[in-house]
């Protein structure tokens, strides 16, 4: 299989995972498929999308970084791997998972107002602070979306999980309640990673294209 082709399987497998976690959270907030039992333990599997979307974009990450600090270059580096790691499909795959794991994570704190009060004011946060999280967190999705912010977003939202995380070990949390911040923090620092490094790819970069070889820009 080409790297472009497995590029373009990625994204898919991305936004699908992504849109089939974001309808089964806007229907258990609707009260029409509670996520209980085995149902939960699926989609607590693609919350973390089965751990694939991190593990591909670290790859990438790992490749790209081999290529633009390799002395020969190519050195170290399949062309299929790089053509993986530098198509961009790859990174809006990235892209498309996180912000649709944003928005339904939204639509979670707005199905249940009360509680999620509750925790901002029990952390020491004013309870209007909540809804200012809610508005930079959907800004930051879509701001992922668009190449031109996409660095800028990814960053804001960075801050955000950090901030999420520092929050719940101060609260004497277990860690689990952090994972999935911990885990969107992660896959946005290897946004970031393959964002810059796509970017340092020097004019001579050779990637495959099936049978043939061409230039990556």
């Amino acid at each position: 299989m080409s790297g472009e082709r497995a590029a373009r399987l990625f994204y898919a497998f991305c936004g699908l995972a992504g849109v089939a976690v974001l309808a089964a959270t806007f229907l258990s907030a609707l009260g029409a498929v509670p996520i209980a039992g085995a149902y939960a333990a699926v989609f607590r599997a693609l919350v973390f999308r089965c751990g694939i979307v991190l593990a591909g974009g670290v790859f990438a990450l790992s490749v790209l970084l081999r290529f633009v600090f390799a002395r020969n270059g190519l050195s170290g580096v399949g062309p299929r791997s790089l053509a993986f790691a530098a198509s961009p499909w790859t990174i809006r795959g990235l892209c498309v998972s996180t912000a649709l794991a944003f928005l339904a994570t939204e639509v979670g704190k707005l199905a249940h107002p009360t509680e999620m009060r509750a925790f901002f004011t029990a952390s020491g946060y004013p309870a209007w602070l909540l809804y200012v999280v809610i508005a930079v967190e959907t800004l930051g999705a879509v701001g992922l979306l668009e190449p031109r912010v996409r660095l800028v977003a990814a960053f804001g939202l960075a801050i955000v999980m950090v901030g999420a995380i520092v929050t719940h070990a101060r609260n004497g949390d277990p860690f689990t309640d952090s994972l999935e911040a911990a885990h969107l923090l992660a896959t946005l620092l290897t946004i970031m990673g393959i964002a810059v490094l796509r970017e340092r790819v020097p004019a001579g970069g050779v990637i495959e294209s099936g049978p043939t070889t061409r230039r990556i820009r």
